[in-house]
């Protein structure tokens, strides 16, 4: 999301609590069209001026754009933003959504399975990518974190100058805590796919 009253962007991985940041952020950024999901409480939305392909493909996609597809004199003087979160946490999340949204049970698709799975296979897009750019940029990208995201949120609006942002809860899959769906097998594939990420931002399993 890009705010040119505010300059800043924020960059919003998937599955890492991003639609209620945007929820939040609807009316401050600059997006020019909704385009509504079939299941209930997600959108995608276009912003005027980057009628680019997006990373994975898809003309005006950008609710999930990484700060590469940003334009250069943006990236170069804009706030930067990004959220993260746990990958083990994320990939537990994932999956929920897809058993919710394709109404099937654990045992139609357990988490191994999924996480070996053909669907989506830009999950496994660390989330490091989505904020790589080869710009230089004058502001350091800050990170909100999913587990914190609350308190963050507030210090975010505070430093790009918002006032009276509620952050709402949207498209929140309700689980157990996502260490007791995993087993060997699957902690260890998280652990291969998410190495960068889990050092880079600090996560480990259990947390």
């Amino acid at each position: 999301m890009i705010s040119h009253k505010n300059k800043f962007i924020i960059i919003l991985p998937p599955k890492n609590g991003t639609t209620s940041i945007t929820s939040a952020l609807m009316d401050v950024c600059d997006i020019s069209k909704i385009r509504e999901q079939p299941n209930e409480g997600t959108f995608d939305f276009y912003e005027p001026g980057y009628d680019n392909l997006d990373a994975y493909g898809y003309d005006n996609l950008r609710k999930h754009a990484s700060l590469s597809s940003y334009k250069k004199e943006h990236v170069e003087s804009y706030k930067l933003y990004g959220c993260v979160r746990n990958p083990y946490a994320r990939m537990v999340s994932w999956w929920r959504w897809v058993l919710r949204n394709t109404r099937r049970e654990e045992t139609e698709l357990p988490l191994l399975k999924f996480l070996n799975s053909d669907h989506d296979q830009w999950r496994w897009r660390s989330m490091k990518k989505y904020f790589h750019t080869d710009h230089e940029c004058k502001h350091q990208l800050k990170l909100i974190h999913s587990e914190s995201m609350r308190e963050e949120f507030l210090n975010f609006c505070t430093d790009v100058g918002l006032d009276g942002i509620d952050l709402p809860q949207k498209n929140s899959t309700k689980h157990k805590h996502y260490t007791e769906y995993y087993d060997d097998k699957s902690r260890q594939l998280v652990a291969s796919q998410f190495a960068e990420d889990l050092e880079l931002y600090g996560y480990e399993f259990g947390e």
